[in-house]
């Protein structure tokens, strides 16, 4: 434990691989105790959301490419990476290379931190989304198997919470294509799913959200 504490307590050099708006990051940031950033990086293949990242306090720099990309800069160097709730957009026969390049970037003793979502679940979608979602979402498995074919000691961990929230609020999540799923819907497709959904479903809805924590960790 002396050691980790040791480890945390060095400057970060932390980079956000699709950060998007880079509002997650620099709220993580501005609530980590104890921990020196040095740096913070976002990284986005999309100008417009990096537009919005740039703006962010605790971001000291953006870089618009992809994730396949950015493994491939053979100078880059940091302590830390997050890759959240963006590795299914990534080509499966592309894992390795990109976690190998990434394995390659990193500091010893660096750390990557995949957050991701199960390929079964049980939220309250319409069946368009729900096919969408099977047939996109990368199985962790494939994920832990690529980081240890790159070197990564990898441990993982499982955490379901229950969700509470109103019909209208949850059909306004989906209506307003929150995450990039439902966006392969078409525009009638949207259209008469939510007024299914807003027939069936309750008016307070409730289902488990669950996030798997994929961490990584590259050994001296």
């Amino acid at each position: 434990m002396e050691t980790y504490h040791k480890m945390v307590a060095k400057p970060i050099r932390l980079v956000d691989l699709g950060c998007g708006n880079g509002r997650f990051i620099d709220h993580f940031v501005s609530h980590s105790v104890d921990s020196i950033f040095e740096a913070c990086i976002g990284v986005d293949p999309y100008t417009e959301c990096l537009a919005v990242a740039s703006t962010q306090p605790n971001i000291t720099q953006t870089m618009c490419m992809s994730a396949t990309e950015f493994s491939k800069q053979v100078e880059l160097r940091y302590s830390h990476i997050l890759m959240k709730e963006m590795v299914h957009h990534l080509d499966v026969s592309m894992l390795h290379r990109v976690f190998e390049g990434i394995h390659a970037q990193l500091d010893d003793h660096g750390r990557v931190v995949v957050v991701t979502r199960p390929v079964e679940t049980q939220y309250p979608f319409f069946d368009r989304i729900h096919h969408h979602w099977k047939t996109t979402q990368t199985p962790y498995e494939e994920v832990v198997s690529s980081m240890k074919e790159a070197g990564f000691a990898v441990w993982v961990e499982t955490v379901t919470r229950p969700i509470t929230i109103p019909k209208e609020d949850w059909l306004s999540f989906i209506e307003n294509q929150t995450w990039s799923t439902f966006s392969m819907c078409s525009e009638q497709e949207m259209i008469d799913g939510l007024s299914l959904l807003r027939t069936d479903l309750d008016d307070t809805v409730t289902f488990d959200e669950t996030l798997i924590f994929i961490m990584g960790f590259k050994e001296a």
